[in-house]
């Protein structure tokens, strides 16, 4: 999660970013749930948010391509 934040400096247009995860077992353990993250992402312009998603080389690790 901490590289995730890093690729997600200085990204054209986006205004604000949160990584989120998630608990293991019913998802409120204390226990962290390494498969389940969320990226929550706010933008300036919907065309800065679909560049993103088409060139950020990180953008795949959250989305679970890679």
């Amino acid at each position: 999660m901490q590289l995730g934040m890093q690729s997600l400096k200085n990204v054209e247009g986006l205004t604000f970013s949160k990584i989120l995860g998630s608990g293991a077992k019913n998802g409120f353990s204390a226990i962290p749930n390494f498969g389940t993250y969320v990226l929550l992402c706010v933008w300036n312009k919907e065309k800065n948010a679909e560049d993103f998603f088409k060139e950020n080389r990180f953008y795949p690790y959250f989305n679970g391509g890679m």
